[in-house]
């Protein structure tokens, strides 16, 4: 059996998806491994290189949105585990056997996300606390960074927090996710991984509200490191990306009736 299938939706990013190959192949992971590219955008073909040739499976899709391009990924995967990667994610393979060996010592955590670095090795803020009105309101706030950050958006990024060892949180970025497929809603269905509503963004809010409302765990490990190219499209108001972003803000409003916070344990049920 296959202990792990990378899931990676390309578009427009093949040239960072040759970078990522690069790395992994320079630092083979220990477990065996299947890397599925969903491509979304033919213009721009996904070739492996050699030394990964014999693991990764090329998929040409026309672009349905980035939760629906990984859920046709998870749909051949064959592995337990899920790891969904951003085309612009650098990592080798002790990422990928250290994030196995953390999911196979607890087996209550659904969703494992790494500490994620800037190519120049700054952090990012990828641990976050659920949305509340204040927070979804300030992050349209144009220029909002050279103003002081308010308390409620520290809160919301965990700014004041360590996050120097594992801990639970809300949610984290869909860029680099492990996710046990066990914990999914239903592993076997048509759409496993995220709700097909959203087209882009909020897909990775949605399935951390949903994973903790089911009784399963959110967990960030900053003993796992990745480097990531980030890129926040949807920083103008103006831009496709802000107007999908919105779009999404609002389906995940009506389909969980507002902005609710994560459950307490009396609130939970594993199922």
């Amino acid at each position: 059996m296959t202990d792990l299938s990378i899931l990676t939706v390309n578009h427009r990013s093949s040239a960072k998806l040759l970078d990522a190959q690069r790395a992994l192949s320079a630092a083979m992971p220990a477990c065996s491994f299947e890397w599925i590219v969903v491509n979304h955008s033919p213009e721009d073909p996904v070739t492996p290189i050699p030394a990964l040739a014999s693991h990764m499976r090329v998929i040409e899709q026309r672009n349905l949105g980035f939760g629906r391009g990984v859920n046709t990924a998870a749909r051949a995967a064959t592995a337990p585990v899920l790891f969904l990667a951003n085309p612009d994610l650098v990592f080798d393979g002790s990422l990928l056997d250290a994030g196995l060996a953390h999911l196979a010592e607890d087996r209550s955590v659904g969703i494992l996300g790494p500490q994620l670095l800037d190519l120049d090795g700054g952090g990012q803020r990828t641990a976050r606390r659920f949305y509340t009105w204040p927070t979804a309101l300030f992050a349209r706030v144009p220029g909002r960074s050279r103003f002081p950050a308010p308390a409620f958006w520290r809160r919301h990024l965990m700014m004041d927090d360590a996050l120097d060892q594992p801990c639970d949180v809300d949610w984290l970025l869909g860029a680099a996710l492990f996710v046990r497929r066990a914990a999914l809603r239903d592993p076997a269905a048509a759409e496993p991984v995220f709700d097909p509503r959203y087209f882009l963004y909020f897909e990775d809010v949605d399935l951390a509200l949903d994973m903790w409302r089911r009784g399963w765990r959110v967990r960030y490990d900053p003993r796992l490191v990745a480097q990531h190219a980030y890129v926040r499209a949807s920083r103008h108001l103006a831009s496709p990306a802000a107007r999908l972003h919105a779009a999404s803000f609002f389906t995940f409003v009506a389909k969980w009736h507002g902005l609710p916070r994560r459950p307490r344990d009396a609130e939970i049920s594993r199922g």
